[in-house]
């Protein structure tokens, strides 16, 4: 039974991770709305945090972060192409 957070409107969901690269953030409410639209929640590293966390936060701990989304998502969304690390 997947966790109370994953209902929406009382109907199971599962988390989906979208990952995109940095020239794609602008697109960041689209990639939502795709996602709630193909009956998933999303959960978007350019929503939770935006460009102003990376000035001001150690970029490895923001990796940190994202990995630790990663792994409470039951999928990931890779939208565009990849970029190199």
């Amino acid at each position: 039974m997947k966790s109370i957070f994953r209902r929406l409107n009382g109907v199971e969901r599962d988390l989906i991770f979208a990952t995109f690269s940095d020239e794609n953030a602008h697109f960041r409410g689209e990639v939502n709305k795709f996602i709630f639209d193909s009956g998933g929640i999303p959960l978007n590293h350019y929503m939770i945090f935006d460009s102003d966390h990376y000035r001001f936060i150690n970029r490895k701990r923001l990796r940190t972060a994202n990995c630790n989304l990663l792994k409470k998502a039951d999928q990931l969304w890779v939208f565009g192409k990849a970029n190199e690390l």
